[in-house]
């Protein structure tokens, strides 16, 4: 007797495993900042628990690079935390074909994940010289997130008999980042901290 095929649920068996859950688990603990962040700025506090008058979280949520095209760069990184999360949920055996483009998704909000905060950390680092507990804990967090599922793509992407398309999920977060620089150098938003300063050397 030959041997029987293999069916595709036994070729590939489960196609995420626990780790999918502690991806999950960083990525909502970033939106959750991120949402507060957002709320914070929609809301104008005028201060955030841990964020006192000339602190580094002071300094950078009141710079004009807390804004993106005139609205807080907090609520389109929790737009991404959202989708990220909320795409994990299709990678599913049950259907190959969805999972194949949710594979996609994901690698392309992973490395969007790790582009944007390769742009605001250094923003901190060379622009402004401070740094915002809130902002890296959620860029941190996101990053671990979406390191930690790129690790694990290649495996997934295995059992799927596709190819991560790395070079292009590059080349679109190469893009975001652009976009992003564009809209934050070619529209500045006002730079509240920079006019805080010049009040108090005048006075």
């Amino acid at each position: 007797m030959g041997k029987q095929p293999k069916s595709a649920s036994g070729k590939t068996g489960p196609l995420v495993g626990n780790w999918i859950h502690i991806v999950r688990v960083l990525l909502f603990s970033a939106a959750i900042i991120t949402a507060y962040l957002s709320l914070a700025a929609l809301s104008q506090a005028e201060t955030i628990p841990g964020c006192g008058p000339d602190s580094g979280c002071d300094k950078v949520l009141n710079s004009k690079w807390a804004k993106w095209l005139k609205i807080p760069v907090s609520l389109p990184g929790l737009g991404l935390y959202a989708f990220f999360f909320v795409s994990t949920f299709g990678i599913k055996g049950g259907n190959r074909e969805k999972a194949k483009r949710s594979l996609n998704t994901l690698t392309l909000c992973a490395v969007g994940v790790l582009a944007a905060a390769i742009w605001f950390v250094g923003i901190q680092a060379v622009a402004i010289k401070s740094f915002c507990t809130y902002c890296c804990t959620a860029h941190a967090l996101a990053s671990i997130a979406a390191i930690l599922f790129l690790t694990q793509a290649t495996s997934v992407a295995d059992k799927l008999s596709v190819r991560l398309n790395l070079g292009g999920a590059g080349a679109a977060a190469a893009g975001l980042v652009a976009l992003i620089a564009a809209g934050q150098v070619l529209m500045p938003a006002d730079d509240h901290w920079a006019k805080q300063m010049a009040d108090k050397q005048t006075n």
